[in-house]
């Protein structure tokens, strides 16, 4: 059963393109929170992250926002994000726009896998097994449905 979410931000929670949170985000975020799911957020960027997540109202939601302001993320970085929501890593899915990224390095973690495929990255096609989502949506309203199934 899934307790727990790490989720990417650029793209998947934000859209750069509008300077602002994808739609149906804030939504779900708030969902999570009255279903009590743990979550966690892991992204690139620097400091000012924080004040983008408070500016838009949902730095709350988050037990552990890890931003990573040099390289790329890692399994590591997931199973760091484990620990934070006190969760083993079958109880979490990593909910990412990038099959090869985020997903990949959830999956190495041993956490399920979700594919926000929306925006840039839907061309992206897994290029292996380690890369394959559990589950594939394209709105936020999705993934409430194929959470059980995980």
């Amino acid at each position: 059963m899934i307790r727990g979410l790490v989720l990417d931000y650029n793209r998947t929670l934000y859209d750069p393109d509008a300077d602002g949170l994808m739609e149906g985000a804030k939504e779900f975020l708030e969902w999570c929170h009255r279903k009590r799911l743990r979550l966690a957020l892991v992204s690139r960027g620097d400091a000012s992250r924080h004040e983008d997540l408070k500016k838009f109202g949902i730095h709350g939601y988050f037990t552990k926002i890890l931003v990573l302001s040099d390289g790329d993320k890692g399994p590591h970085h997931f199973e760091e994000c484990a620990r934070a929501l006190t969760l083993g890593p079958q109880e979490i899915a990593v909910i990412g726009d990038r099959a090869r990224a985020e997903l990949k390095h959830g999956k190495a973690a041993g956490m399920k896998t979700i594919w926000y495929r929306k925006g840039k990255y839907t061309q992206d096609e897994p290029e292996s097994e380690d890369e394959k989502p559990d589950a594939i949506v394209g709105e936020f309203s999705e993934i409430k449905d194929v959470l059980p199934a995980l």
